[in-house]
């Protein structure tokens, strides 16, 4: 209901959320489930992974040698990987954003646009 107000401004009750929001609520929530059984399952696996490989291995690199757990060996070697895939593909996306960058400007000093 509408209350006039002190300065003779009408006040409107808030409006209750439509379905379509209530929709959107419900599907973000989802995902953030998803989200966080994902990764307590991803987590347990480490775990997992962890307990069962304790066994210690010896990592030689060219004069140096150190005994180290063979999870400890996987996981360094993983992160490894991740950060050099991670290192090329903002490489290729920072070339790709100036060849861009580069070629908008060459249209614009052409009159292109």
């Amino acid at each position: 209901m509408d209350e006039e107000g002190a300065g003779g401004a009408v006040e409107q009750a808030p409006a209750a959320p439509d379905a379509r929001g209530r929709e959107e609520r419900r599907e973000r929530a989802l995902g953030v489930w998803t989200s966080v059984v994902v990764l307590v399952l991803a987590a347990t696996a480490f775990l997992v992974f962890v307990a069962q490989n304790t066994d210690e291995v010896a990592v030689e690199w060219t004069v140096w040698s150190v005994g180290v757990s063979l999870a400890a060996v996987v996981f360094g070697s993983m992160l490894l990987g991740a950060v050099g895939a991670l290192a090329a593909v903002t490489a290729w996306r920072l070339r790709r954003h100036r060849r861009l960058r580069e070629r908008e400007e060459l249209r614009r000093l052409r009159g292109g646009g």
